[in-house]
């Protein structure tokens, strides 16, 4: 499988979850790393500019491709098995508490997710601890990525 992420070029070859340690985010506390992706670029593009803030000053971007082993364990979490407020701003303790809790086992390399941008497309939340994650999880590629200026 191929997922996608986009983030600042110096970044980019960075597949640790060490922004998500530091940071946190809608799926994973502090202190506890994730990496992030989406199933398609045009969600990942859509994905950065919501999280950014907006498109104006992002510079310096790089798109990365990252394959994920048929033989790796990709869990699934539909619409129906999320909290009531997943998809509220700023983000519940709930879908923290799931991540995290998918991050503490062993058996799927990644947990699929609903967009909350577009629900009925998933991200990718990859557990870069998984003891297979150097094994089965591998950047494809990795190219510089500007937004249109039509859009900017």
């Amino acid at each position: 499988m191929e997922v996608f992420r986009l983030s600042h070029t110096q970044f980019s070859m960075d597949l640790s979850g060490q922004g998500a340690k530091l940071y946190g985010g809608r799926w994973n506390s502090i202190g506890t790393p994730m990496l992030y992706t989406s199933g398609h670029i045009s969600l990942c593009a859509l994905e950065l500019a919501c999280n950014s803030g907006g498109l104006i000053g992002l510079k310096n971007l790089a798109l990365t491709c990252i394959t994920i082993s048929n033989k790796a364990i990709i869990e699934k979490l539909d619409l129906k098995d999320l909290p009531k407020n997943w998809n509220t701003h700023p983000s519940s303790n709930a879908n923290k508490i799931l991540g995290d809790q998918f991050l503490k086992g062993t058996s799927a390399i990644a947990l699929a997710v609903p967009s909350v941008l577009v629900p009925e497309e998933f991200n990718y939340l990859i557990n870069p601890l998984h003891p297979s994650f150097e094994k089965w999880v591998q950047i494809l590629w990795n190219k510089p990525f500007t937004f249109d200026n039509r859009i900017l």
